[in-house]
């Protein structure tokens, strides 16, 4: 890959303050769009169980995703 391998192109394990600023993006999310991002990205749960589990719909659950996928984007730019 030639010098620096990944890291040199911002690849690679997050630093400790990238990991910091994430789980305060994350945080910062409504709670409802929080429920599903974390029951998903963290819990590994299939949109079928997130909506059984918040008694939602799974459209309920992917629109919900998309706006905290959208809401996180945004704070990495």
């Amino acid at each position: 890959m030639g010098r620096g391998g990944a890291r040199a192109w911002g690849v690679g394990a997050p630093g400790q303050a990238e990991v910091l600023f994430a789980k305060q993006v994350v945080l910062g999310l409504p709670q409802p769009l929080q429920d599903v991002f974390v029951l998903s990205r963290i819990k590994g749960l299939s949109n079928r169980q997130i909506a059984e589990q918040l008694g939602i719909s799974p459209k309920t659950v992917e629109w919900r995703m998309t706006k905290a996928l959208a809401h996180c984007a945004a704070q990495f730019r």
